[in-house]
């Protein structure tokens, strides 16, 4: 009689091959968690780089449709000082002083104001007119600058930008580029409070363009638009929420405009004016979290001449 007997596994064995399948199991678990790490740390790097990319064409967007505000950088430099007529009050609103950069270039001294006086070419009228510049009265050479001003063609337009919250720290907020945008008039100075420069074809008067929310209007001016009433009146973000801009450089070049300063034969003021944007940025805290390894950052550079070739009156 023939006896069949069945054959099965010994507690060893599936022991062994338990830890075996747990062990592939593991491995596989961890290569595809690293896999997947990877590929969102590889997006987010694309979109880190994507997001600054297009941050800074949009700076350039704004650059190329003007130039340089050489009167908005003076105004900054000279409220309440100076060695051109000044009607400040001595206070830093934005536009306060416009239109008095020009009178640098005007010999006045047979005028009290000097208004239909004579160009020069040079700034200033007294001491070395190559000291001076539109950024600066202590003869400084500070190209560098933390808000870039720029004015159309026309002169009728004037955009601002600069960072807010700019720093490596991302405890400290985002940091992201902002944006305010100015529409000019003839009014007068103040609105149309100074009837005598009203309608003279000079644009001195200055309101937040209509997408830009400004916390003030004119009692008389007001279908123009609102006033600004203090520096942060008004601005806007202009960088995607999901990009913390760490640094944002502004080389301003010539320091000068050579259009008004065509008597000065200095090289570094004969040029046409240009901008050159260094900007670092990093993904946002809360974008990257849950992705092990640093916050990535990177660093982009460009270099931009104005459109504008004419005096921008």
């Amino acid at each position: 009689m023939r006896i069949n007997s069945k054959k099965g596994f010994t507690l060893a064995e599936l022991l062994v091959v338990i830890t075996l399948f747990s062990t592939v199991m593991l491995i596989t678990s961890a290569l595809y968690t690293r896999f997947a790490s990877s590929e969102r740390r590889l997006s987010t790097e694309n979109e880190l780089y994507e997001e600054t990319r297009f941050t800074l064409e949009r700076i350039v967007k704004e650059f190329r449709e003007g130039t340089i505000d050489y009167e908005e950088y003076w105004n900054q430099a000279n409220q309440g000082n100076g060695d051109c007529i000044l009607y400040s009050s001595g206070s830093t609103i934005y536009q306060e002083s416009y239109g008095l950069y020009g009178q640098c270039y005007k010999d006045y001294s047979n005028q009290f104001y000097g208004l239909n006086s004579l160009n020069t070419g040079q700034n200033p009228n007294t001491g070395d007119s190559d000291d001076l510049n539109a950024v600066s009265t202590s003869g400084s050479n500070d190209y560098l600058q933390s808000e870039l001003y720029i004015i159309n063609n026309a002169g009728n337009q004037k955009t601002f930008l600069r960072c807010l919250e700019c720093d490596s720290n991302p405890d400290n907020g985002i940091g992201r580029l902002q944006i305010l945008a100015l529409k000019g008039y003839d009014l007068g100075y103040s609105g149309a409070s100074n009837l005598a420069t009203k309608n003279d074809g000079v644009i001195d008067s200055w309101f937040c363009d209509k997408d830009y929310t400004c916390s003030g209007n004119l009692s008389d001016g007001s279908e123009f638009g609102e006033v600004l009433l203090n520096n942060n009146d008004g601005w806007t973000d202009y960088s995607p929420p999901s990009l913390d801009i760490t640094d944002l450089k502004f080389y301003i070049a010539p320091l000068e405009d050579p259009r008004k300063a065509y008597n000065e034969n200095s090289p570094s003021i004969q040029m046409q004016p240009h901008l050159t944007v260094i900007i670092s940025a990093q993904t946002a805290k809360d974008k990257f979290r849950g992705i092990p390894g640093k916050v990535p950052s990177l660093t982009l550079q460009t270099t931009i001449s104005g459109r504008v070739f004419n005096e921008v009156k």
